[in-house]
């Protein structure tokens, strides 16, 4: 990319116009035209100015190379993910925070550092809310959704300024914001195989069949209200036993779309089955809480030994595997710790911990 066009790019993202940045230093803005039709450059003097003006380096105002940019920004958002997962999400967050001082105007990085910041306000995190990384957070999703132009961006954005709130308590502004969100209707996923042809559409709507699938598997959780640990009936009234039939179809119907191929969304699935189990158990069905404990424990194993495999299933045939490594075994064991979903001091667990196949488990899990 030519340095006019990155000039323009840059200014543009911010809504400047050239008298704008002509004004910031000192010339006329028939100078900065000329500048972004690369008819003529600015004194080497003024690019310190007008690089902190776009909130860009020196030498990200004079790269060239835009797609060795993004290329380097999923690198560092491929590494934050892989350093939460090994470490923590406060060590994510350095590692983004560094980075962003080469990529100020990195929107989605900046996002991704707001989501890892944002973990300590989350309401089941194992920490008392920080108001002081709540307002940081909803700070730079409030400044994403004024200044970035990329609309998925600003839609993650929303997003997650939502769950701020609603983790908050404020439930007013969370579902404000909310309504703001683009409806299913009119959304790409829906529009785009009208317009598409050959493999562009078969590749549109396979996906579009694994994100349907994910979002019905979401409110199932939802419905039955799979996070609730009082162990009393979910808001719209469903029995224990209602909860798990609801998160049990949730979970069949990703096995349905994956033709039993556990490589897709084993993730997800493991979630489903380990709920059903604590479910299973605190309404003193010990059988079926092993046999959903085993399942989960399954779907978590082949989640990380199938990460970067091709789907194998009619409908996902060919798409890559969701890689969310060996995330699903860590969430499992620390579900499986005595003291993890007590409610008044009792263990959902505790008739099955002297049983072998609950041992199995915890063993196959542990290696």
């Amino acid at each position: 990319m030519e340095f006019g066009k990155n000039l323009k790019r840059l200014r543009e993202t911010h809504g400047y116009t050239q008298a704008d940045v002509a004004d910031i230093l000192g010339v006329t803005y028939q100078s900065v035209s000329k500048w972004e039709r690369d008819e003529n450059y600015p004194d080497v003097a003024l690019l310190p100015a007008l690089a902190e003006y776009l909130e860009v380096t020196v030498d990200e105002l004079l790269r060239a190379d835009e797609e060795r940019k993004q290329k380097e920004i999923l690198r560092i958002r491929e590494e934050s993910l892989k350093i939460c997962n090994e470490q923590s999400s406060d060590a994510a967050a350095e590692y983004l925070k560094d980075a962003l001082r080469d990529y100020p105007t990195a929107w989605r990085l900046w996002h991704d550092y707001a989501a890892y910041i944002g973990v300590s306000i989350r309401v089941n995190s194992d920490r008392p809310i920080d108001g002081e990384a709540a307002t940081a957070a909803i700070e730079i999703y409030d400044r994403i959704l004024n200044r970035c132009t990329d609309d998925d961006v600003r839609v993650d954005a929303l997003r997650s300024l939502a769950g701020c709130y609603q983790e908050l308590g404020d439930k007013e502004k969370a579902l404000e914001l909310a309504e703001r969100l683009p409806s299913w209707a009119g959304c790409r996923e829906i529009m785009l195989p009208h317009y598409l042809e050959g493999e562009e559409r078969a590749a549109r709507i396979r996906q579009n069949f694994a994100e349907a699938a994910l979002h019905f598997h979401t409110l199932t959780m939802f419905v039955a209200d799979a996070d609730n640990n009082t162990y009393a009936p979910a808001p719209e009234g469903y029995t224990l036993a209602e909860r798990v039939a609801i998160l049990e179809k949730g979970a069949k119907a990703i096995e349905l779309l994956s033709d039993g191929d556990e490589s897709y969304a084993g993730y997800f699935t493991a979630y489903s089955y380990r709920n059903m189990a604590r479910l299973a158990a605190a309404d003193g069905r010990n059988e079926d809480a092993l046999e959903y404990l085993e399942r989960a424990c399954g779907f978590a194993l082949s989640s990380a030994a199938e990460t970067g495999a091709k789907f194998k299933s009619l409908l996902l045939r060919g798409m890559q595997s969701y890689n969310t490594g060996d995330e699903a075994i860590r969430q499992l064991r620390e579900f499986l710790k005595p003291d993890a979903w007590q409610y008044n001091g009792v263990d959902p667990f505790a008739a099955l911990r002297g049983d072998t196949r609950f041992i199995a488990i915890a063993e196959r899990l542990a290696k």
